[in-house]
């Protein structure tokens, strides 16, 4: 029991995979900082989107690296909250967590600044 087979067998399955039009890869940029004409506030500074590098993003949108951090930060204590109790809880280790979690909020936001990482 199962559907029914759509090719016959593998090669055939292959022979239509090959003849199917390859499509192009997206490489438009989509994130927080991404400002075309149409939406864009009407004093904001318009970017294009093919031109905007992650620098240019980053600007735009007036996001800051402490900022970002911060957010992360708030969003990782509600997370390690949401499932300590608070008799059982160690400090210890919510610091560690936490300095993990700067370390890499750091990194992201740092990587996706070059244009390493796709969104934040």
């Amino acid at each position: 029991m199962g559907r029914p087979r759509k090719w016959e067998s593998d090669a055939e399955r292959k022979r239509a995979a090959r003849e199917q039009p390859t499509r192009e890869p997206d490489t438009t940029s989509i994130g927080p900082a991404s400002v075309t004409a149409e939406s864009a506030p009407p004093d904001a500074p318009v970017v294009p989107r093919e031109a905007a590098s992650g620098a240019e993003r980053v600007y735009s949108s007036k996001l800051t690296e402490d900022d970002y951090v911060r957010h992360q930060l708030l969003q990782t204590e509600a997370y390690a909250q949401s499932f300590r109790s608070p008799e059982k809880s160690s400090k210890l280790a919510l610091q560690e967590r936490m300095i993990r979690a700067e370390q890499y909020a750091r990194w992201r936001f740092q990587a996706w600044e070059r244009g390493e990482v796709f969104s934040l």
